[in-house]
């Protein structure tokens, strides 16, 4: 825990053991993120806490065709790697600040637990614990952290998050899926036939 320790010139984000900084810089300006980067190590090493730089990440979010460079952070005199993209308390972020990444992410990890609802269904468990496992174990998978970045979704994006729904749907449902159809296909039979017969009868009073 690292409440105590503060950095007056730097934005910073404290979570139990994640730390998150950051810095803007105007088009022909300077860093000064190392200088704050070495105070932040010097208050955590008096409180006996040690940074692993192996686990720090650098994200340059920049828009400019040319962006400025600047030289890599160090800590504990180690380079910190520069990223496309890091995680940020679950939430995947990209230096392009699109979701795409983030969304990927998502989607295997929900697909994998796809796989363990598919076979819960073929051990015959019951719908209702079928959908317990959906609403517990899949669907928090797919809404986490979802006010940051859902009205930030392309169409292709958001089609792509559904399409694990419905999925999950149609292996909760299989069997009134099929039922649907049956009847479906029962209805337009009947139709049918109805539509032959007074079609018939049509040509019987023509005549």
């Amino acid at each position: 825990m690292m409440n105590d320790i503060e950095i007056a010139t730097l934005n910073n984000w404290k979570y139990v053991d994640d730390t998150t900084m950051s810095e803007f810089v105007n088009k022909g300006e300077m860093s000064y993120i190392q200088h704050e980067v070495d105070e932040f190590t010097t208050q955590a090493q008096a409180h006996k806490l040690q940074f692993n730089e192996g686990k720090c990440k650098e994200l340059r979010i920049a828009f400019s065709f040319n962006p400025t460079q600047f030289d890599s952070i160090l800590i504990n005199n180690n380079p910190v790697d520069v990223v496309d993209y890091a995680k940020i308390l679950g939430l995947t972020v990209s230096n392009n600040l699109k979701w795409n990444k983030h969304v990927d992410e998502v989607i295997k990890k929900a697909r994998m637990r796809l796989y363990f609802l598919s076979q819960l269904k073929k051990s015959n468990i019951a719908t209702k614990e079928l959908l317990q496992f959906y609403t517990t174990c899949i669907r928090p998978v797919m809404e986490y952290a979802s006010p940051v970045f859902h009205d930030s979704l392309t169409q292709y994006l958001s089609d792509d998050l559904e399409s694990i729904q419905k999925r999950a749907m149609k292996i909760i449902f299989l069997e009134l899926h099929i039922m649907t159809i049956i009847q479906l296909l029962h209805f337009l039979t009947v139709y049918f036939i109805e539509m032959q017969a007074l079609k018939r009868a049509c040509e019987l009073v023509l005549q």
